[in-house]
């Protein structure tokens, strides 16, 4: 538990932390109330057989007044009491899931700020599912187990006092009670930590299963290996729901067992009590204050031996996101250049380039130059190195700062860059909202620009159509729209930018040839204003129009054809023929 408290320590901010102090004094205080209306009860218990006494004692205390001011007090410790109990359960609820939530988003913040390889190189589905499922486990169950087992433990160690100073010999029978509950919890624990394994394992091979159905559901019906699936996922949720009962099982066994030994107990101290021939009116008030004290530790106890368990059950939650937390720090940070500039001509160096997944590289000594305001195409069959080497090119993949230079000068790979960039990518994303704010994204709302792309993609026809012009939402990744309307789409997305780089990987694929024309003409117009494009594409007939094209092939350049080198441009038209 040791090892758990500190890795939940090093999670948490100077300010989570003092919360969690305030959350353990309410728990104190709450305590307190707990020994007092104890206290109270024990006093009004003998009013109630001796109403004629005027002088009571307890604890050797000795305390004045009638049946209506003890009445009275009671009724108003009980209610402090309730009040401070009610309090501290809110205020420990707001503050487990408020830190919950922030710890959410610095774990979102740290993968927003890891390089595009390491996100790349992952299993996105289960940075996916601890971010969601393995957080909300760590902190609702286990932090939230941990906080109720600390005030739960005030209360037993308060009253448990009182009932020390009131009858040792009995208090010492509870003690004797609590260290074998103690003992076989000792023995049961590790049982908890290894069904935490497996509840997390499994859940997280579920949700991978599940999301895979879904992002593959054309295939799989397809293929016709839904019932395979289908058993699969049965499998792995009777694995998860079998942890769960396992664990609920184990965890039910121990509240009832401790509540067997209390009522055993309890049963016992007033068959001790009537032998040792106690005086009837010492053994009501003690009676009234022990049966208050006693009951109060049973759900206590009870409550405290279940978040036990829950929290061991949380342990291995909590040491998952403890492991991803330091392991999605970036190691590839964009370089922040203040000084940066684009206004001449993009140089690629003898450029190579692997994955670190792999040992072959994907690109192998490419050179070329890019005037600004010109405009280049990449071609080359599936596999050539086409997409990685317009990820290098956007300054997604880390290189040599003297492979990808910037008027001489700049590095690719740097935040200032990609602000001057749009992109067109092969696999669309789409938003499940309006036209309007897929175009737009993030920047604001300009009539003219946004009428003005519509057109230079076709689209004004297709807007104009729909009941909510603009306004219409075009449902989950676009499902209301064509394939190449959701084409036409993404490349309307990338010029509202106003980008001064404009790159398009295969971004005509779903259009017919009359329409790609169409708006490849009017993508290469942006040259004209000083726009740099680059068009990555398999048709030759895509790249007329551009003033240079790179040919790949097996990550290698084997050729690069340029306009305004004649013999070099015939020779790629004959290829076009």
């Amino acid at each position: 538990m040791k090892k758990t408290l500190n890795q939940l320590r090093c999670l948490l901010t100077t300010g989570e932390k003092k919360s969690i102090v305030v959350m353990f004094a309410l728990a104190l205080g709450a305590s307190a109330m707990e020994i007092l209306a104890a206290g109270v009860l024990m006093i009004f218990a003998q009013i109630l057989l001796f109403p004629a006494k005027h002088s009571y004692e307890i604890l050797g205390l000795h305390f004045q007044g009638g049946f209506l001011f003890w009445a009275g007090s009671l009724a108003g410790v009980f209610f402090l009491k309730n009040a401070v109990a009610l309090w501290e359960t809110w205020y420990q609820s707001w503050c487990i899931q408020k830190t919950c939530s922030q710890f959410q988003q610095r774990l979102l913040a740290r993968y927003a700020g890891r390089s595009y390889i390491d996100i790349f190189c992952e299993k996105t589905a289960f940075s996916t599912e601890i971010l969601t499922y393995s957080v909300e486990k760590a902190f609702s169950q286990g932090v939230t187990a941990l906080a109720i087992m600390g005030s739960e433990a005030l209360i037993l160690v308060c009253l448990g006092s009182v009932l020390f100073m009131v009858e040792p010999q009995i208090a010492f029978l509870n003690l004797i009670s609590a260290g074998i509950i103690s003992l076989a919890l000792i023995k049961i624990m590790p049982y908890f930590h290894l069904l935490g394994d497996r509840l997390q394992d499994s859940s997280l091979q579920y949700a991978h299963k599940i999301s895979e159905f879904f992002q593959a559901f054309k295939d799989i019906i397809l293929w016709r290996q839904k019932d395979a699936y289908l058993k699969e996922c049965q499998m792995m949720g009777e694995r998860k729901f079998s942890a769960q009962a396992h664990r609920l099982i184990l965890s039910n066994g121990i509240r009832i067992g401790a509540e067997f030994v209390f009522i055993s107990q309890f049963v016992l101290m007033v068959c001790l009590l009537y032998f040792w021939r106690v005086p009837l009116d010492q053994m009501v008030g003690l009676l009234g204050g022990y049966v208050y004290a006693g009951f109060r530790l049973i759900p206590s106890s009870s409550r405290f031996l279940n978040q036990l368990t829950l929290f061991k059950a949380a342990v291995p939650f909590v040491e998952q996101i403890f492991s991803e937390y330091q392991r999605a720090l970036n190691t590839h940070p964009l370089l922040d250049l203040k000084d940066f500039q684009f206004c001449r001509k993009i140089e690629v160096n003898h450029l190579s380039f692997s994955y670190p997944t792999s040992l072959e590289a994907v690109l192998k000594d490419i050179s070329l130059s890019l005037e600004k305001g010109t405009s280049l195409g990449v071609m080359g069959k599936t596999g050539a190195g086409k997409s990685t080497f317009v990820d290098i090119f956007l300054g997604l993949l880390p290189v040599a700062p003297s492979m990808v230079r910037i008027d001489d000068q700049f590095p690719a790979y740097c935040v200032q860059w990609h602000q001057k960039i749009g992109y067109v990518p092969q696999s669309l994303f789409l938003l499940d909202q309006t036209i309007k704010t897929n175009v737009c994204m993030h920047k604001a709302f300009n009539p003219v620009l946004f009428w003005d792309v519509m057109q230079r993609c076709d689209l004004v026809t297709v807007v104009e159509k729909l009941p909510m012009k603009e306004n219409t939402w075009i449902g989950e990744k676009g499902i209301c729209l064509s394939g190449g309307e959701r084409q036409r789409l993404s490349i309307a997305r990338a010029l509202y930018k106003e980008p001064e780089v404009l790159v398009l990987d295969e971004m005509t694929s779903a259009l017919d040839h009359q329409t790609e024309d169409y708006i490849i003409k009017s993508i290469l117009k942006e040259v004209q204003k000083g726009c740099t494009v680059v068009m990555v594409a398999h048709r030759l007939a895509a790249l007329l129009h551009c003033d240079q094209v790179l040919m790949l092939e097996k990550g290698r350049m084997v050729g690069l054809f340029r306009r305004h080198q004649p013999k070099e441009w015939q020779h790629f038209l004959d290829l076009q023929r």
